[in-house]
Parts: C-alpha cells; sequence; structure tokens
C-alpha cells in the first residue's frame, strides 16, 4: 500500500438507513436524522511534491449528515461544512 492511502473500507447500508463503513484500522457509521439518509464515501486524490519527492495517492474516508462531511486520514479527523480535497 502505498504511504498515505487509507485501507479499503467496506460500506454497507442498513435497513433503517444507517451506513457503516469498515476497515483493518477503523469504523464510521452515520446514523439517518429524521428519516433523511446520510452519506459515506472515498476521496481520492494524487498529491504531487515539488520537491523531487514520488506522488503521492491520498484517500479520505468522508461521512455526511444534513450537510456536515467528517473526513478521516491516517487517524486524524475533520469535521467541516465545507467541501475538501486531498
Amino acid at each position: 500500500m502505498n504511504a498515505g492511502v487509507q485501507d479499503h473500507c467496506y460500506i454497507t447500508e442498513e435497513a433503517d438507513g444507517s451506513i457503516h463503513a469498515v476497515s483493518p484500522s477503523l469504523s464510521m457509521t452515520v446514523l439517518p436524522v429524521d428519516g433523511r439518509p446520510g452519506k459515506i464515501f472515498n476521496r481520492n486524490g494524487i498529491k504531487k511534491h515539488l520537491d523531487g519527492r514520488p506522488v503521492e495517492h491520498v484517500r479520505w474516508l468522508v461521512g455526511e449528515l444534513n450537510g456536515v462531511r467528517v473526513y478521516i486520514h491516517q487517524g486524524a479527523v475533520i469535521m467541516t461544512t465545507e467541501d475538501l480535497y486531498p
């Protein structure tokens, strides 16, 4: 696995609308609010270094509910309404 790439997550949805993402290193659950489901998805990017280091592949796990997004990458968690990219 390339440095910086999040473990592959298996994403499942339950009959009640809850969504789960599970990998060897983390888990995330998004529960529906007032019958409105949330989302879980991976956001992929390529980080190019100007100092000659090799290109780095980056994958963030993203959970979204009511316009608020939670981004997880290598143990760091960011919660915002902004649309961020690796």
